[in-house]
Parts: structure tokens; C-alpha cells; sequence
């Protein structure tokens, strides 16, 4: 039986992932996951919104992404992706690889800020470098397309298997098809 182009990517001799391969990683970035999103809750549970402001103010770059994630979501505030962008900068110019993320996803979508691809990119490439396997995986689709750097199917590809390694199925399969 044929492995599905989807599962060949790297592993035994021949170059293929077996499924259990495939699901053990899939677990395994499910649960850093989880782990991110209760510490963040506890981080959410800790403080009250002045007192997060307050240490955001002082530059607390933590507290600068979590009051730009409340102004993203509306949690606590009322909607505001220019003021949630703003908060993202400042957590982002501090070298917290999420908010950095999140801020080339917002010029990536023009989302409180105008939309600009080559700012995508350098917020990307900075979370990607610092290993978040979704700005790994956006930063080769930009490379792929040409959005905001030249078109370069080489440079892609790298950041697509930084991607895959990391579990990012989406990069698993662009690896797979191109």
C-alpha cells in the first residue's frame, strides 16, 4: 500500500512518516498547546485589567501582549484591533515571539493597522526564528506567493519544513504537493 503524500515527509529510510509517527507529533503539539493556553489563562486570572495596565504601562512586555490579546478578543474591553496592535508592537519590540506573531498577522490582514506585507514578514521572520511553527509556516507561504518578499520556492520549502517539523500539517502538505 502507498503512503499518502501527506504522511511523506521525513523519517525511516525511505523517507516517510508512519501514522503512528504522525499522531504521536500531533498529540505532542496539542499538548504544548494546552500548556500555553492555561498559563496564559492563569496569567489572565492573576490580574485584574487596571493592574495589567499599570504593568503594562511600565513595560512589563508580558503584560503588553496579554492586554493586546483583550483588546483583540474584547475581553474585558470593548474591540479594538488598532489598540491591540498597538499593545503587540510594544510586547513584539521586547522579543515576545507571540505578540511578534500576531503583529505580522495583523499587517498580514490589515487588522488595526494598514495592510502591509512586507511588515508581515519582518514580524514573521522574527517569530519564526524564535521557532513559532505557524510564523514558520505563514513566512514560507508569503515566500511562495511573493507577498512582501521575492517570489522563492527554495526559501519557502525551508520555512514550510521548519514548519513541518514543528507538527504544522498545513506545511506538511504544501511540502508534500510542491
Amino acid at each position: 500500500m502507498k503512503t499518502p503524500a501527506h504522511l511523506r515527509l521525513a523519517g525511516g529510510g525511505d523517507g516517510r512518516l508512519n501514522r503512528r509517527a504522525v499522531i504521536f507529533r500531533r498529540l505532542i503539539v496539542r499538548l504544548l498547546l494546552f500548556a500555553v493556553f492555561a498559563w496564559v489563562s492563569l496569567l489572565r486570572a492573576a490580574d485584574t485589567l487596571p493592574d495589567l495596565r499599570a504593568k503594562a504601562e511600565k513595560g512589563d512586555a508580558a503584560a503588553q501582549y496579554e492586554l493586546g490579546v483583550k483588546y483583540a478578543h474584547g475581553e474585558g474591553v470593548a474591540k479594538d484591533a488598532a489598540e491591540a496592535a498597538k499593545w503587540y508592537r510594544k510586547a513584539a519590540d521586547q522579543g515576545i515571539a507571540a505578540a511578534q506573531f500576531n503583529l505580522g498577522l495583523s499587517y498580514s490582514q490589515g487588522d488595526g493597522v494598514g495592510k502591509d506585507a512586507t511588515e508581515a514578514v519582518k514580524w514573521y521572520r522574527k517569530a519564526a526564528e524564535q521557532g513559532v511553527g505557524v510564523a514558520q509556516y505563514n513566512l514560507g507561504v508569503m515566500y511562495i506567493h511573493g507577498d512582501g518578499v521575492a517570489k522563492d520556492a527554495a526559501e519557502a520549502a525551508r520555512w514550510y519544513r521548519k514548519a513541518a517539523e514543528q507538527g504544522i500539517v498545513e506545511a506538511q502538505f504544501n511540502l508534500g504537493v510542491r
